[in-house]
């Protein structure tokens, strides 16, 4: 059983301790922390865990081999500076926006170290990302052309337009795996066009994993934002000021309408659990996931194999680098 601490106790805690209670094998948590001392003295005696004093404290325990950051509070983004030189896997949800600099910081941790810093990229497992991947392989075939619309409103707080970006991107690049370019010739102010070009067969995936035409990724932003607005959006986004990360709750966000032309048929997300697909010349069809597993699940169950020495795949900071890259050199 995996020994755990957790680090902040409010909704977003809640919503992944309902979560815990169903995986396949359980997770014991065995130290808290939380600056409200009411609050972690009351959930460490529901969960007998012991209450700690601080974060570093709580990482250094022997009984703790990882770590669950759920609400930083006013320390921010420097808990993961503080986790990452304990070297324990650490799961980071919600994942926090920043900057490039921070983002290659901290996967340098991961490379240097082999220390595990998950950031909760909660849409590549949303119930209609699984299924898109499923039939992008047996029925709809390659993707060639992806609509996303992203609203972001201009009196929101910066930090869930920074979240929205660099999360919406991280779904993309999931579903394509291929490495995208910005399309300047093509893009207008309020529309984007990113492009994957073709990709020959990888040699251990084999055809499988081949791309004979390129990809299109049309962004459509409401309200309209030049390169540098966006850059600067992000910017303002990339650290969240004390007092605000113990307000994030992003995975209950709202889904734009994210609509794919494939191959042999088109798809369409309408919302977390619902899927329309159809082959060419074939009937539309519906499919309700609201059966399948939640994303908050399979993020933990792939974070808790991954913490035990399993080599499965887990999302890292190079996944947000990646697209901050990608944003610094549209021109």
């Amino acid at each position: 059983m995996l020994k755990l601490g957790v680090i902040g106790l409010g909704p977003v805690w809640e919503s992944y301790r309902t979560a815990m209670t169903q995986l396949r094998h359980p997770l014991q948590v065995t130290a808290v922390f939380d600056p409200r001392p009411q609050i972690a003295a009351q959930t460490a005696k529901d969960l007998r865990a012991t209450v700690c004093l601080g974060i570093k404290a709580l990482a250094d325990r022997p009984n703790v081999q990882a770590v669950l950051l759920m609400d930083p509070g006013w320390v921010g983004a420097a808990a993961i500076d503080l986790l990452a030189q304990c070297r324990k896997p650490v799961f980071i949800a919600p994942w926090l926006p920043c900057d490039l600099d921070s983002a290659e910081h901290w996967y340098s941790a991961t490379e240097q170290h082999g220390v595990t810093l998950m950031p909760a990229m909660w849409r590549r497992f949303l119930p209609v990302t699984i299924r898109l991947k499923e039939l992008l392989a047996t029925e709809l075939g390659e993707l060639h052309d992806i609509h996303l619309p992203l609203e972001l409103d201009p009196s929101s707080r910066a930090i869930d337009s920074a979240e929205a970006v660099i999360g919406w991107f991280d779904f993309v690049w999931y579903l394509l795996r291929r490495e995208p370019r910005f399309d300047s010739a093509t893009s207008q102010p309020d529309e984007w066009s990113i492009q994957f070009p073709p990709r020959q067969p990888h040699p251990v995936e084999g055809a499988s994993s081949a791309a004979t035409r390129s990809c299109h990724w049309r962004i459509q932003w409401k309200p309209s934002h030049s390169p540098d607005g966006l850059r600067q959006r992000l910017a303002d986004g990339a650290m969240p000021a004390a007092g605000v990360c113990n307000r994030l709750d992003f995975e209950n966000s709202p889904l734009p309408r994210v609509h794919l032309v494939c191959e042999r048929g088109t798809a369409t997300v309408l919302d977390r659990t619902t899927l329309q697909w159809q082959r060419h010349g074939g009937e539309l069809e519906t499919e309700q996931l609201t059966s399948d597993r939640p994303e908050r699940l399979i993020m933990l169950d792939h974070f808790a194999r991954r913490a035990v020495g399993g080599l499965i795949p887990v999302a890292d900071f190079n996944d947000v680098a990646r697209v901050l890259r990608l944003i610094r050199a549209a021109k």
